[in-house]
């Protein structure tokens, strides 16, 4: 189960003003397409350290295979899956 929409639009948009004011939050999130919308940079992990750095650096084609076993080519501008 997650939150509602209007739920989590609120939660985003504390968080935005937070950015705003130059703080860095850790925040665990698995909707990925969440995360390429509304944060700077990502760790992804499985049982180690896969990648981090900013999202576009991050969110490759081979990161998210090894991350999750398969490719997600969706999420990842301008490659081919």
């Amino acid at each position: 189960m997650g939150i509602d929409a209007v739920s989590e639009k609120k939660i985003f948009s504390i968080l935005q003003e937070l950015r705003a004011e130059g703080k860095t939050i850790l925040i665990v999130h698995h909707d990925l397409h969440k995360v390429t919308e509304y944060f700077d940079e990502v760790i992804l992990l499985n049982r180690e350290l896969i990648a981090s750095g900013t999202v576009q650096e991050t969110f490759t084609s081979n990161n998210l295979q090894l991350a999750y076993g398969e490719v997600i080519g969706q999420l990842v501008k301008g490659e081919q899956a």
